[in-house]
């Protein structure tokens, strides 16, 4: 399986303000979202805060999840999204990413219900 990737580059809070649910839940109204994943530093196995990826199941779905969401502000910061161009294959480790996030924000969403 296949995805298509938009880049958010030096447009995401530093600071730790904003958790992987709430961009997961950013992206959640768009068609063909598949989720959402940090870089790591294969050297020192920390993630890169100032950008993320988000992951679609079309270059057509991620195009318009763009014009529907960029230059909007989150956590204070304008969002300034593009499309990778190349399609990526869905490994292993992106299924665990994109399945550990949607379960947090299944988890956010029930403490809210209480």
């Amino acid at each position: 399986k296949v995805c298509h990737q938009i880049v958010m580059d030096n447009c995401l809070p530093t600071n730790g303000k904003l958790c992987d649910y709430e961009l997961y839940a950013w992206f959640l109204d768009c068609d063909g979202f598949i989720g959402v994943r940090w870089p790591t530093d294969n050297i020192n196995k920390q993630r890169y805060k100032n950008f993320a990826f988000a992951d679609f199941v079309s270059k057509q779905a991620a195009n318009k999840a763009i014009v529907r969401k960029n230059e909007l502000y989150l956590g204070g910061n304008k969002l300034k999204l593009r499309l990778v161009k190349s399609q990526m294959t869905i490994t292993a480790a992106m299924k665990n990413d994109y399945l550990n996030v949607a379960e947090q924000y299944r988890k956010k969403l029930k403490e809210k219900e209480k």
